[in-house]
């Protein structure tokens, strides 16, 4: 931060600038270590996804949705969505399929990073 004279009558104004700086830096920040944890994981995914076709491994993405009040980074697949929650848990059926637990490890530790990353 810069050094700044101010006045009484100033002061108000000079402490909100200052505050809406540092705000705007951490909200950077902020965001930039979200998008690098979700890339992340997507990596991590890509490496550690079953491998049918190929498709499946490859499709993982991490997109950022950004509002006014905040933004979610959502890691996906965006080739073959459906598959997820089958080949995490498994299934029945006519053609029944194990577990094949890989998402919930690499959120956990892209949470882990993020947190080493922000705390």
């Amino acid at each position: 931060m810069s050094s700044v004279t101010v006045t009484a009558d100033t002061f108000g104004d000079q402490l909100t600038r200052q505050l809406d700086q540092w705000a705007d830096g951490v909200r950077r920040a902020s965001r930039e270590d979200c998008m690098e944890a979700g890339q992340g994981a997507a990596k991590a995914l890509r490496s550690s996804s079953p491998r049918l076709s190929g498709r499946y491994r490859s499709g993982w993405r991490a997109d950022m949705e950004d509002s006014g009040a905040g933004f979610v980074v959502r890691v996906h697949n965006a080739k073959s969505p459906g598959l997820t929650h089958l080949l995490e848990h498994g299934h029945g059926g006519p053609h029944p399929a194990p577990a094949h637990p890989h998402i919930e490890k690499a959120a956990n530790e892209a949470f882990s990073e993020l947190d080493r990353r922000m705390g």
